[in-house]
């Protein structure tokens, strides 16, 4: 029988191998709109402070009581087995680039 935790982790590759496909079909849009996009992956003390940031967010409440959507994204964060990262996308053109989380 697989553990939540198990089940996370399934759905966390095949999730980062549908985001894959995504982000190169979204690569070929942007270079033909004069754009360039690439993955940044967060590093352990980014991954850490955006699970205590979502963490202070809900303070006061218990690990039981947290939106399931969030135990997830907190597990994700936290388990050296996932993958998190941001795309971040810039201009041909420009230097400046903007950043977003997935």
């Amino acid at each position: 029988m697989s553990t939540r935790s198990d089940e996370i982790l399934n759905v966390n590759g095949l999730l980062y191998e549908l985001r894959m496909a995504r982000f190169e079909l979204h690569q070929v849009l942007l270079l033909l709109s004069g754009q360039k996009s690439s993955l940044r992956f967060l590093s352990t003390e980014e991954r850490k402070q955006r699970a205590d940031v979502l963490r202070s967010q809900h303070a006061g409440v218990g690990e039981d009581a947290l939106p399931e959507q969030l135990k997830d994204r907190l597990f994700i964060l936290e388990s050296p087995a996932c993958c998190a990262y941001e795309v971040v996308a810039q201009d041909l053109k420009d230097t400046d680039s903007n950043s977003h989380e997935t």
